[in-house]
């Protein structure tokens, strides 16, 4: 599994780039500029990322933004709905209209933090990314 931590606060993101490298490689970004390189670069590559996790409150783009750049990056690729990466947000937002705005924009969970290991691990099965 090749993952993308997009995460400003560096130990949340080391943390959480620390969990994924169990699983297989992990990059991490700090800014949305930064995560934006990566994804597109990857894309091109033919390397996509199976997994995104991704912050909505980064210095300089938010998360929600974000979102809606990698699924529209993705369709421009011509990758199949199924074959898409699966993004999660991990975020300190419990807010309504936050979760509402990632579902709709096409992200596949929403996490709030602190989070849990296990709490992810679950999370990885339920997306088939990983086996119990």
């Amino acid at each position: 599994m090749k993952v993308l931590v997009v995460e400003d606060d560096p130990t949340q993101r080391l943390f959480l780039q620390k969990f994924f490298e169990k699983y297989g490689s992990c990059d991490g970004a700090e800014t949305g500029m930064e995560a934006e390189t990566l994804f597109r670069e990857a894309l091109e590559k033919k390397e996509p990322f199976h997994l995104v996790c991704l912050d909505i409150l980064l210095p300089d783009k938010s998360g929600q933004e974000l979102l809606k750049q990698f699924r529209a990056l993705e369709q421009q690729a011509g990758i199949p709905f199924h074959n898409r990466c699966r993004i999660l947000m991990v975020t300190a937002l419990k807010d309504l209209k936050d979760v509402t705005e990632a579902f709709a924009s096409d992200c596949d969970g929403y996490l709030v933090k602190p989070v849990e290991p296990e709490t992810i691990k679950q999370k990885l099965v339920a997306l088939g990314l990983i086996s119990p």
